[in-house]
């Protein structure tokens, strides 16, 4: 075995070769961006459409028995309590129009199954968070991606043609978990094609079409208000996804993290070739010169070490097991929890926001809006003033803000205020994907990234039932999410700067001597 080293001793650079080939938002990353695009705003439409899908009608039950005409006194209304005998019931619809409520009878006694087919989307995304980036870690980001994007379009006909609630909640479950296989690898992917001054923009362009997604959501469902519609159109989006697989490439980065450093060369010759820039074999020549080959005994051994420690998948014990890593990791564990439970617990309490039921279009498509807006303003903000500084400042953004509404009355401050803690839980969600991803090294990136991102489909998970139960026990879940954005507050103060730092690529090299995080927060 040989180890590849310059005069200067330095072993091949992925930022450098990155910035050789092109890695700014030039043409390769543009087309990438608009494959993934089709990917990402059609699967948040998806998950846009569930207020609009799950919209109850007023309805009557119809105990009209078979082969008689229909009376008056044939129909009565029902409860959670009280079922329906005949199971019929009379929707006030008008013609064409569908949910899931309608298909699948599920009022009265059957209404607990609505919120049971929301958590069962969001706990299979915790699911798929968990695993989608030790799985990626291994076995590369390309095949993972592939696996998952095929497996969402298979869960989305399974919805299409679902005619059982049994098959509607397996078909929910392996979309919830796919589906953010197939998002997270993407954003990684996508994220790991530019370079380190410009990876920022990376996820602020994959977050903002997330946030397009939700609006397309609130426009589509003003015009169709048939469910089976709704979802053709996310299919029809990762359909084009799929033919245009071949395009996407590997992760450069991951290529030469693994060694694979023949593999690496051919996917940076496709970025240079698209973006009209030499080859990286004459990048790299003229980067390193006088290369050659050392086959002393002692540097195959570090070779050895080196590789071993780039292909090792670690565990969350692991993980913690390291000081430079566990401090950060629970910390953003605590900012992801916030950002995932403050933001469903806004979608689920949209069509509530202001008692006229007609303005829940209005203001799904406002609070897209919003979300992305926010979402690129972050992406300049993260650059000009750093990760840390923007976090702080938007997390106590959004503590006042549900503060505000907490204690509005007037429909105007309602909406002034829930637009505030949207763009401020919006745009630190955002800045989290760039944080927390650059906090860690490459070697665990992935692995760590989904299990934060496990965290945050955690709080979604819990969104529906907080949205419910508040309002038994008492507690305003807006007033949880602010005292939960005023805490995060605390804790991001805690975490290191990562702007301008270059991005560590093993554990071993994430222990820098006056790192902030090792010498003012308390041990784990």
């Amino acid at each position: 075995m040989a180890k590849m080293s310059s005069a200067m001793g330095e072993p091949m650079n992925a930022n450098g070769a990155l910035t050789k080939v092109g890695g700014s938002l030039d043409w390769f990353q543009i087309q990438l961006c608009l494959i993934f695009a089709l990917q990402w705003t059609g699967i948040r439409a998806f998950v846009g459409f569930l207020p609009f899908i799950q919209k109850q009608p007023s309805f009557i039950c119809d105990s009209t028995p078979e082969g008689e005409l229909p009376q008056v006194s044939n129909f009565y209304s029902c409860s959670e309590q009280e079922a329906c005998a005949s199971g019929k019931y009379q929707f006030d619809l008008v013609e064409g129009a569908s949910t899931w409520i309608t298909d699948f009878g599920l009022v009265c006694d059957r209404r607990y199954l609505i919120g049971i087919l929301g958590s069962t989307m969001f706990f299979g995304s915790l699911i798929g968070s968990y695993i989608g980036g030790s799985f990626s870690d291994r076995i590369g980001r390309r095949a993972t991606h592939k696996l998952a994007i095929i497996a969402t379009f298979v869960s989305l006909v399974m919805i299409l043609v679902s005619n059982s609630v049994p098959m509607l909640l397996l078909a929910v479950f392996i979309f919830g978990t796919l589906h953010h296989i197939a998002n997270l690898v993407s954003m990684v992917l996508f994220a790991e094609c530019f370079n380190d001054e410009n990876g920022h923009w990376g996820t602020t362009l994959c977050n903002s079409l997330l946030g397009a997604g939700g609006i397309l959501a609130a426009v589509i469902s003003i015009y169709i208000n048939n469910w089976q519609r709704m979802v053709f159109l996310p299919l029809l989006q990762i359909f084009i996804v799929l033919a245009r697989i071949p395009f996407i490439p590997e992760s450069p980065r991951f290529l030469i993290l693994k060694g694979k450093f023949k593999e690496a060369r051919i996917e940076l010759n496709k970025i240079a070739e698209v973006n009209g820039n030499p080859p990286f074999e004459d990048a790299i020549q003229g980067e390193f010169k006088d290369v050659e080959i050392v086959e002393e005994e002692e540097s195959l051994i570090q070779t050895d070490k080196a590789e071993a420690t780039a292909n090792k998948s670690y565990s969350l014990l692991e993980l913690l097991s390291f000081k430079s890593v566990r401090g950060k990791l629970l910390i953003c564990f605590v900012l992801y929890f916030t950002t995932g439970l403050c933001y469903y617990g806004i979608l689920y309490l949209t069509p509530s926001i202001t008692k006229d039921p007609e303005d829940v279009y209005l203001n799904a498509i406002l609070l897209g809006l919003v979300e992305f807006v926010s979402i690129n303003i972050s992406g300049y903000l993260t650059g000009r003033f750093g990760r840390r500084l923007t976090c702080v400042v938007h997390f106590a953004i959004g503590a006042v803000g549900f503060l505000v509404f907490q204690q509005s009355e007037s429909s105007f401050w309602l909406i002034v205020s829930i637009c505030t803690g949207k763009y401020a839980v919006s745009a630190a969600n955002n800045m989290l994907f760039i944080y927390c991803a650059e906090l860690f090294p490459t070697v665990i990136k992935n692995t760590a990234t989904g299990l934060c991102s496990l965290v945050s489909k955690l709080g979604g998970v819990v969104a529906p039932s907080l949205v419910i139960m508040s309002k038994s026990i008492g507690v305003s879940s807006v007033t949880i999410f602010a005292v939960l954005c005023a805490f995060a507050t605390v804790l991001t103060c805690v975490l290191p700067e990562t702007k301008g730092r270059p991005l560590q690529d093993k554990i071993e090299e994430d222990q820098p001597k006056k790192d902030l995080i090792d010498q003012k927060m308390p041990e784990f």
